[in-house]
């Protein structure tokens, strides 16, 4: 994870830092993933959707929106 995208997951609301890292962060763990592969991921979006109830998990662009929300939360815990 880039610099940038470490100080925006830090410094912006959680709705303004997932669209900021949509294309950057989104696109990293899209591919490096393959949130896109239905076969490889459809085992990781029933667990996600198990312990992320409140966000709806389908394809890959929800995959890693998901995925920045959970970052997101864990640079605020971390202070």
């Amino acid at each position: 994870m880039s610099l940038e995208d470490k100080d925006v997951l830090r410094t912006f609301p959680l709705e303004e830092a997932s669209w900021r890292l949509h294309m950057t962060l989104g696109y990293q763990l899209r591919g490096e993933l393959g949130l896109w592969h239905a076969t490889a991921t459809q085992a990781l979006f029933d667990d996600m959707n198990a312990k992320m109830p409140h966000r709806l998990v389908i394809d890959g662009d929800t995959a890693s929106g998901a995925l920045i929300d959970a970052l997101w939360h864990d640079a605020r815990s971390r202070g």
